[in-house]
């Protein structure tokens, strides 16, 4: 499923530069965070 977000955000804001942590976080799989 990552990689199908990472394809989207690529595909969608080409513009944009982002990067990917695995966080190892026990109870969220995911965390986004916007600067």
């Amino acid at each position: 499923m990552l990689k199908k977000i990472e394809s989207r955000i690529t595909n969608d804001f080409s513009d944009v530069e982002f990067e990917i942590h695995e966080g190892g976080q026990p109870v969220y799989p995911y965390i986004f965070s916007v600067e």
